[in-house]
């Protein structure tokens, strides 16, 4: 799935993906098994995957808040696995390293998001498209 939408957004269908990519992160969060460490670095593909696509179709705000909400999910896995300790330094490096992408990428678009706060009279496709948000 992850494959397809990648390919899909790269093309003009990049909208299509996005209820399909909506779903496996639902599935996938919905799943106890594979909420744990060992699919981390996989669950956040996906979360960075629905942003492009949003960010694709031009709903900056909606991209914003699906990266927020990763890490979140991210930060709760983490003090999950630091309730028991020690952490392998393993998992410590692999919650340092998705901490750092998703940060950088959710300051780059809340700097988008602010710069599209003060772009008066600009319409785009963005206010048509659901957040991901609102599927929860």
């Amino acid at each position: 799935m992850l494959d397809i939408c990648s390919f899909l957004r790269k093309s003009v269908y990049s909208a299509l993906c996005i209820d399909y990519l909506a779903y496996v992160i639902i599935s996938l969060e919905a799943n106890i098994i594979l909420t744990s460490v060992k699919y981390i670095e996989w669950r956040i593909k996906i979360y960075i995957e629905l942003m492009h696509t949003y960010e694709e179709c031009g709903s900056i705000s909606a991209a914003s808040k699906t990266i927020e909400m990763a890490l979140a999910k991210l930060s709760d896995a983490k003090a999950l696995e630091e309730a028991d300790p020690p952490i392998p330094d393993y998992m410590a490096k692999l919650f340092t390293n998705n901490l750092r992408i998703l940060r950088a990428l959710d300051l780059k678009l809340k700097l988008q998001v602010n710069k599209n706060k003060y772009n008066f009279g600009h319409d785009s496709f963005s206010d048509e498209l659901i957040p991901f948000s609102a599927y929860f």
